[in-house]
């Protein structure tokens, strides 16, 4: 984590910034509970051998879904939702 803001009174961070390498990425705490069938937005995450990262998913207990081959990711993606009920789209880079 590069930087967090956690404020006054609380023990969480409301606010995170997370940096790897190439990757940066903002998050910000939800204001409510999330509703996973009000989302207008995906998170695709990337990955060399799809087969392999679906493997160790369900390896690791996670749910993922079906490998589908779309016209737009010939190569492979599924879905993952996390604990917080987000859809990850993991994909094949």
């Amino acid at each position: 984590m590069t930087n967090s803001i956690v404020p006054d009174g609380e023990t969480d961070p409301s606010w995170a910034y997370l940096q790897s390498e190439q990757a940066n990425l903002m998050l910000g705490l939800a204001s409510a509970p999330i509703d996973s069938t009000q989302q207008a937005i995906l998170f695709y995450l990337y990955f060399d051998d799809i087969k392999q990262t679906h493997n160790i998913m369900a390896e690791l207990g996670h749910k993922p879904g079906a490998i589908n081959y779309p016209f737009y990711m010939a190569d492979g993606e599924f879905r993952l939702e996390d604990p917080d009920g987000y859809v990850l789209m993991l994909a094949q880079s």
